[in-house]
């Protein structure tokens, strides 16, 4: 039944039948496209637009958020809004089974047979079959988007009392434990800072040198433990700007910006467009625009950009826009980040959507 009601509301607030598109047939070159890299974003931009609907309605939503934050075009509203219902109904069936032994065992049991056989994998395999694997799902599944939805102004009708909940909830224990880290390098800092933003508990310091600490034994030749210590430190910063809500403190994050500078060479010749256009995108966040790390970044990571598909390959070469959606997303942020972001996006400001908003959520300051 709730997916049911899922698909109804996705057709209702996006106003289209689920093969319409909201985004298609509307672009026009900007005026800032003034250089090839600003041309190639653009057209890299126009292609996701215009085949929108082919991606997956987690993506859908990912992509609206972002681009609203980017562009403050209101025609990401509603895949924003759409993002919002799937949220909030995740966030209301995790409140009703948050004492439910044999739910949230079967959630960690479906969660570990998505693994696969990689270094990260095995470990995440490994701990996910511990008899204290519980702090996963308080973090994916109420932590996330508890976080999410505040950061548009919205919170659960239950919101005091899960946020009561998860303050009694260890999370710190995990979150600086290295095998842990080592096994979730990105998401662990998107973790702690979402832990941050909603006020269960700040461990973002303590968290910072448990990151050290969990690879600075690591040969760097080790190159996927490399590319996953790069892909961690990234996402601190951009997890410290509420992912792209506003610029961080460069002195903060020295440590990562002096890293990224010091392994520039090992960077460049092992790193995936991914994971370089992150650090580019990593630099500018922390005021570095001008740094030499993104003229390179940009360089190469528009390098691999086809203007016969408009569109930066994925790995094996494939086209796929789905598979390389984040990659391309990643390559236009890199170079079209904005002096100030349109945060939110706010529904319960804005007249057009205010009656749409889910009736399981409410505005973050209500009670």
């Amino acid at each position: 039944m709730r997916t049911k009601i899922l698909c109804f509301a996705a057709v209702l607030i996006i106003g289209c039948t689920p093969t319409a598109n909201p985004l298609s047939d509307r672009y026009v070159e900007s005026p800032k496209a003034s250089n090839g890299y600003d041309l190639a974003a653009e057209k890299i931009k126009a292609k996701l637009d215009a085949n929108f609907s082919t991606l997956s309605p987690t993506k859908q939503g990912h992509y609206g958020i972002r681009m609203y934050r980017l562009t403050g075009d209101r025609a990401y509203l509603s895949p924003s809004l759409f993002r919002v219902f799937t949220l909030a109904d995740k966030l209301q069936d995790a409140f009703v089974h948050l004492d439910n032994r044999q739910y949230i065992n079967t959630y960690l049991k479906d969660i570990y047979d998505l693994q696969g056989s990689s270094y990260k994998d095995s470990l995440q395999k490994e701990i996910l079959a511990t008899p204290n694997a519980d702090f996963y799902f308080y973090l994916t599944r109420v932590v996330y988007p508890m976080a999410v939805l505040q950061e548009m102004g919205l919170a659960s009708k239950h919101h005091n009392k899960l946020l009561e909940r998860m303050k009694e909830v260890d999370f710190r224990t995990p979150l600086l434990t290295k095998k842990i880290i080592l096994a979730w390098s990105a998401q662990t800092a998107n973790w702690v800072y979402w832990l941050r933003d909603l006020g269960i508990v700040d461990l973002s310091v303590e968290y910072n040198e448990a990151f050290k600490s969990a690879f600075e034994t690591f040969d760097k030749t080790q190159i996927s433990k490399f590319k996953t210590q790069l892909y961690g430190l990234t996402h601190i910063i951009i997890a410290d700007s509420g992912y792209y809500q506003r610029y961080v403190n460069a002195t903060q994050h020295r440590w990562i910006l002096d890293f990224f500078k010091e392994h520039q060479t090992e960077i460049f010749k092992h790193a995936t467009p991914d994971i370089i256009a992150e650090i580019g995108i990593a630099h500018i966040l922390s005021g570095q625009k001008e740094s030499e790390f993104v003229t390179k970044a940009r360089k190469f990571v528009f390098s691999f950009f086809d203007p016969e598909h408009t569109w930066i390959p994925c790995k094996k070469g494939s086209f796929d826009l789905s598979k390389g959606e984040h990659r391309n997303v990643l390559a236009y942020i890199l170079v079209t980040l904005p002096e100030a972001f349109h945060n939110g996006p706010f529904f319960m400001k804005d007249e057009t959507f205010y009656d749409w908003i889910p009736r399981t959520t409410m505005p973050i300051n209500s009670n």
